[in-house]
């Protein structure tokens, strides 16, 4: 570009370009393959085998973050890039329908990359965009610059500690470069006006998870719970409890930790901000398993997370654990929010996994005692009730109990078991067990035993 124009070429002459050629510099464009899925983005599935198209088929991501593919049923997209759903899709296939199956997913429709502007901007506000823009992109797509612009931009990067400054009159200058940097989602761009004292001096700066990140005007008595709530409070995923604030003293750097979540709850008192200061609030980045998994505690969370999956991480369920009756509580500022899940349908596959958020708890409670023992009765030896294991037979209770009497029938021996309202009847010969003829019953949590006398 530099080129083609000379040095005292009027800046808004360029952006006047910038803004006409936009839509076509973008369809030029393909996609980064580290792009995130995320609700309503759409995406092309086809599945070859042997050369043959199997699968052929365009998708959405629907509100759960999940799609539907053909054969496999439900799958988690939201937090993925596009390899890894292709990938989530051909170890299935793989798996139990095809041999050495090749999946190629494209992405065709984009309604996640979000972007801020404001200040020296003809249209300032939020802008969905299809892929990352460069920042000379993000004002053309604003209308660019007002008269009298200052001559930083001053970048907030969501997620990170960082502010990047550009000087606009060496961008614009150059038109391309290292000045010209490409846009994470998230970012937030404040121009200021030229007549504008040093921002470092006169405004905070407010990153992470809050609803409008940016840069906000200093007034003394600020702190730090009230500049959140001027960032228009914290979002779902906020880790409030570790916030921090970064505080420059000439070259040096000092950062102040701050519980936010009890500062709110007014534990603690709160921090007050210094002009220049820069508030962090970072993600939450765990989730929590309690009660019957075989290792409960915290674990790492990672995106396309779900419940069932969170409990294999913790060693899968328990002996005695009644996952029908799964607990998630997810918090959203002082708000709590109680999900119940029933696992035990999901492991079945008759209903779809629930999708976790950072931050979230599950309980897995301990069945109730119908449902973690079985019942002897009857002819045997110690009639009562004894725990269920997996694996457990109805020979093999029958000799927890302390084997047959002297009157025990066990050829006639009856297994009841509950399916909900109704009642299930099951006749087993264990003599014919006891001597290898036939195979043994496994017994499900709350069965029934009956030994019953034999006929004199």
């Amino acid at each position: 570009m530099k080129y083609l124009f000379k040095k005292n070429t009027n800046p808004f002459f360029f952006l006047l370009l910038i803004a006409f050629f936009l839509p076509e510099a973008y369809a030029a464009r393909t996609v980064d393959r580290g792009y995130i899925l995320g609700e309503k983005d759409t995406v092309n599935v086809q599945v070859y085998v042997g050369g043959e198209q199997q699968i052929a088929t365009d998708l959405t991501v629907d509100a759960d973050g999940r799609i539907t593919v053909p054969i496999l049923g439900s799958l988690q997209a939201k937090g993925l890039t596009p390899a890894q759903l292709e990938q989530s899709i051909r170890v299935p296939l793989a798996r139990d329908y095809f041999v050495n199956p090749q999946v190629i997913l494209k992405v065709t429709g984009f309604h996640s990359l979000s972007f801020f502007i404001s200040g020296a901007i003809n249209s300032s506000g939020k802008y969905d965009m299809e892929e990352e823009p460069t920042l000379m992109e993000l004002i053309g797509k604003a209308g660019g610059l007002k008269e009298g612009y200052g001559h930083i931009a001053y970048i907030t990067h969501k997620n990170s500690n960082k502010v990047t400054k550009i000087n606009l009159v060496t961008l614009l200058n150059s038109g391309s470069g290292r000045k010209n940097i490409r846009l994470k989602n998230g970012d937030t761009v404040q121009i200021p006006f030229k007549t504008e004292v040093d921002q470092a001096k006169t405004n905070v700066f407010i990153e992470g998870e809050v609803k409008n990140p940016g840069m906000f005007p200093y007034r003394p008595g600020l702190t730090a719970l009230n500049a959140c709530v001027m960032a228009g409070g914290f979002t779902e995923s906020a880790a409030p409890e570790r916030a921090t604030i970064i505080r420059k003293k000439g070259r040096k750097k000092q950062v102040i930790r701050i519980n936010l979540e009890k500062v709110r709850g007014g534990r603690v008192s709160d921090s007050s901000l210094q002009p220049g200061d820069f508030l962090n609030i970072p993600e939450k980045t765990n989730i929590y398993i309690e009660g019957e998994v075989k290792n409960p505690g915290m674990f790492p969370y990672r995106p396309g997370l779900t419940a069932l999956n969170a409990c294999v991480m913790a060693g899968g369920f328990s002996e005695i654990a009644a996952s029908e009756r799964t607990t998630i509580i997810r918090r959203n500022g002082q708000q709590k929010k109680v999900i119940k899940v029933d696992l035990k349908k999901v492991k079945a596959g008759k209903i779809r996994d629930f999708a976790l958020r950072p931050g979230d708890f599950i309980n897995v409670p301990e069945g109730e005692p119908g449902k973690t023992n079985i019942y002897i009765e009857g002819e045997v030896k110690n009639p009562g009730m004894f725990p269920y294991r997996p694996g457990l037979t109805a020979l093999n209770a029958c000799v927890m109990a302390g084997g047959f009497n002297e009157f025990a029938a066990p050829n006639r021996t009856k297994v009841i078991r509950k399916d909900g309202q109704r009642k299930k009847v099951i006749k087993i010969n264990l003599e014919k067990v006891k001597a290898g003829d036939i195979l043994d019953l496994p017994l499900e949590p709350g069965d029934f035993i009956n030994v019953p006398e034999t006929w004199l």
